[in-house]
């Protein structure tokens, strides 16, 4: 009979559209390795906290299911392709985080989603942002890559935006919130 304790659960969805190539994938790929030594390096975050790695371009792939921390590879290569669909990635993340987070009071955390993009996202997107923040099942973190001409106005999601070149995987761990 296993033990269950309260999770922090972690959602990391990650654009990999072709707007993402070159600087801003790799300012990505630097974060997501330093932001996973943090957490991990973190006492509070360390034992409780659970990760998920979602990539989106035209599709969401959950590449990495809800696992421990300490578990946690990080994928080797990244393929840049197709456009930023974040709604269509918003909606598939409402569902992996249904089947995946226990609710309840003496269920997990409020699950904390960090997006990396760099904010040119693909039409549609807006309304499934709007129903995904209505639905308040998660913490949303915004982390820009690289400078998009034609930058989405994210703040529709969260009023949490932070530019990784201005922004220390420290800064992101203290943005989580345990609620």
């Amino acid at each position: 009979m296993s033990h269950y304790e309260r999770r922090l659960p972690i959602y990391m969805l990650v654009d990999c559209s072709c707007s993402m190539a070159g600087e801003p994938i790799e300012a990505v790929k630097h974060c997501l390795k330093s932001l996973l030594a943090e957490l991990e390096f973190d006492s509070q975050t360390n034992e409780a906290t659970w990760v998920s790695i979602v990539l989106f371009n035209s599709v969401a792939r959950q590449v990495i299911q809800l696992s421990a921390l300490h578990s946690i590879t990080l994928p080797n290569y990244l393929d840049m392709s197709g456009v930023t669909a974040l709604g269509e990635a918003l909606e598939q993340l409402s569902d992996w985080i249904d089947t995946e987070v226990i609710t309840g009071t003496s269920g997990d955390w409020k699950p904390t989603v960090f997006i990396f993009t760099d904010g040119g996202v693909n039409a549609d997107w807006e309304r499934k942002a709007i129903q995904f923040k209505a639905s308040n099942r998660a913490n949303m973190i915004i982390c820009s890559a690289g400078a998009c001409k034609e930058s989405a106005d994210l703040s529709i999601l969260t009023a949490d935006i932070v530019n990784l070149n201005a922004s220390s995987a420290r800064d992101l761990v203290q943005m989580i919130t345990w609620d």
